[in-house]
């Protein structure tokens, strides 16, 4: 059915047939609807054949955001929006695909990193990346080439994640409040869990009789997935206890807000949203430096390591799908510090050469 552009003024057409689309403009809407009756009308194989009329960005952009608006959750779609809304500041959204250079990107995503950083404008080639990729897919006519896939990263400073020593994630637990609060820091520990998948824990996801749990994620190319995770024994009896004698027995949600204060930007009775001042009040009690709730999941994969588990072990806890990005969790990995350890603990060094006195500099030899 045609609808009415306002930035064009004017009735577009669209059709859409075996996923491919084609739209027109029109100044009066009978036009437009007589348009897309004959294109609906035409052999598949023609529909294909005539030459569509060229998208412009605006238009892709709007395509795009439409499928990523029913595809991604609220926080993804957002950060997409505003990858385009800053891109149209420093090109025309009327400007069709085809007269857009890599040498006009550069110049924008320069800027990018000069106002904000090397790290957010990388994020936003990374979205328009896969704005024009799915463009390419689904828009009849669009180029293939994608001209952000050739526009070079901008230098981005690599700031280490701090994951906290075991011992301070204890402190942190030990001033947690007893009941939920505790239960909930030991789930994270025990699940590697990221802060999403134990806010919209379910009671359903947890099998008590198998011993072991259902975390959803959206991680994955593929959409919403699930992992089922066996369950510590600490961690399945602590469960089963709050089962009993959980706050809120109507609810399906393991984990609800238990506070009704302005501070606590959640909703009293209602699963968790963000918690955003939970760890830095706990973390101040403790008197150690301030962690989050992914840190803990970093903080899992590292306990593993360190007790000698393999890979293996450590990517099915977090549930990758490459072995290649559990490494990247992991600080050092075995083979590594094994090699290291051999090449710098030696128990005697080369001897250093003489001083031009004839006395030799001193040496030291570690004893045996």
């Amino acid at each position: 059915m045609p609808y009415w552009d306002k930035e064009k003024k004017k009735w577009r057409g669209k059709v859409t047939r075996s996923g491919h689309k084609k739209q027109q403009l029109f100044q009066l809407k009978s036009d437009a609807k007589e348009w897309e009756i004959n294109q609906k009308a035409l052999p598949l194989d023609r529909f294909f054949e005539e030459t569509p009329t060229e998208y412009s960005l605006a238009q892709w952009s709007t395509e795009y955001l439409d499928h990523a608006k029913s595809k991604y959750v609220e926080k993804t779609y957002a950060e997409k929006n505003l990858a385009f809304k800053r891109f149209f500041l420093s090109v025309q959204p009327a400007l069709p695909p085809s007269r857009l250079h890599p040498g006009v990107i550069l110049k924008h995503f320069n800027k990018e990193a000069k106002e904000r950083t090397g790290n957010a404008a990388n994020k936003d080639r990374k979205n328009l990346i896969a704005g024009w990729n799915w463009a390419r897919k689904y828009l009849v006519g669009w180029p293939r080439e994608n001209p952000f896939v050739d526009t070079e990263r901008q230098h981005a400073e690599q700031c280490p994640r701090y994951v906290p020593p075991a011992e301070d994630f204890w402190k942190v637990f030990d001033q947690a409040k007893e009941g939920q609060d505790k239960i909930m820091l030991l789930a994270y520990l025990h699940t590697a869990a990221r802060r999403n998948e134990l806010f919209e824990l379910r009671w359903s996801d947890v099998d008590f009789q198998k011993k072991r749990m259902r975390l959803w994620t959206k991680k994955r190319k593929g959409g919403r997935e699930h992992d089922w995770i066996t369950m510590t024994s600490e961690l399945q009896k602590t469960l089963e206890d709050w089962y009993k004698n959980r706050t809120f027995p109507d609810s399906d949600f393991v984990f609800l807000c238990e506070e009704t204060n302005n501070y606590c930007k959640d909703i009293y009775g209602h699963p968790f949203q963000f918690r955003r001042h939970w760890f830095p009040k706990l973390c101040g009690k403790a008197d150690v430096e301030v962690f989050g709730f992914h840190a803990i999941r970093h903080l899992s994969a590292s306990i593993l390591d360190d007790a000698g588990y393999p890979i293996t072990v450590i990517q099915t806890l977090l549930r990758h799908k490459s072995a290649n990005t559990t490494a990247l969790y992991l600080h050092k990995l075995r083979g590594m510090r094994e090699a290291l350890d051999e090449a710098f603990n030696r128990k005697s060094r080369p001897v250093p050469p003489l001083r031009a006195t004839g006395r030799p500099f001193l040496r030291i030899v570690k004893s045996a």
